[in-house]
């Protein structure tokens, strides 16, 4: 008798078991994805600027700059941007490693200094971190046959700083 009831008592603990097994894991609504669906824009201007970057610190300053957009290259000499980066070269402005873009606009019309032609512009932000710096630049891109080409790029650098969670 006491051999049944254990038995019987195996098989109800597994079969209990199974059944959550396959209500949770199979027959079990989904809920929400707990991960935000990527944004395929953050991806195409990160590629774009570190492809950039990536010319740069192998010294393709030429190459670089054929990949800027044809309103930068009206109003910045092949000369000028070498000056440019020579001096973000320098300065220790360009990290060693990809940048991680953190923030862009949405397309907003506006014009280029010394330019009359008005433009789609989308303003970006991307940082890389380094010895304890912020290595970052302020880009912005404009559309030249469909695909997105640099217009302005400006660096900064800060420390970088510890913030509490919740602040």
């Amino acid at each position: 008798m006491l051999q049944t009831i254990g038995i019987s008592a195996v098989t109800s603990l597994l079969c209990t078991a199974i059944v959550f097994f396959f209500y949770f894991s199979i027959l079990a609504p989904q809920g929400p994805s707990k991960t935000p669906p990527k944004d395929p824009l953050f991806a195409k201007y990160e590629t774009i600027v570190n492809d950039f970057l990536d010319m740069v610190r192998k010294g393709q300053i030429e190459a670089a700059y054929k990949e800027t957009s044809p309103s930068f290259q009206k109003i910045s000499t092949l000369d000028n941007f070498k000056k440019l980066i020579n001096g973000y070269q320098s300065a220790q402005n360009i990290p060693s490693s990809p940048c991680s873009l953190k923030e862009y606009s949405e397309p907003f019309s506006g014009s280029i200094n010394d330019l009359p032609d008005k433009y789609m512009i989308v303003q970006t932000k991307c940082e890389a971190t380094e010895n304890k710096e912020i290595k970052g630049f302020f880009i912005e891109f404009i559309e030249n046959e469909g695909k997105s080409k640099i217009s302005y790029i400006n660096v900064y650098k800060t420390p970088v700083t510890h913030k509490k969670e919740g602040q």
